[in-house]
């Protein structure tokens, strides 16, 4: 598969192959900022949220045979988490 790099609102980037992921990718970030943004959710809660998945992440890609997969999944995670902790 082919990486591809594209710019995640004014994040870091993000690399990513998929279209469909990615689309959904930025979605979902573009929401978390704007419920922050809204004050819906703090930068903090929104932040710990993304490390809870991080976690999991890591604890489910020690049980998978596709490791490779979930550290991509995980450095999707950690540019979020970064993308947040500039709202805090």
């Amino acid at each position: 598969m082919a990486e591809r790099q594209t710019h995640s609102g004014d994040g870091p980037t993000v690399l990513g192959a998929d279209p469909h992921g990615e689309g959904a990718i930025l979605l979902v970030e573009s929401l978390i900022h704007g419920l922050i943004a809204r004050s819906v959710i703090s930068a903090n809660d929104a932040l710990e949220i993304v490390t809870v998945a991080m976690d999991v992440c890591t604890d489910i890609a020690g049980e998978a045979e596709d490791s490779a997969k979930h550290q991509e999944v995980l450095t999707i995670l950690q540019t979020i988490a970064l993308s947040l902790s500039h709202d805090i």
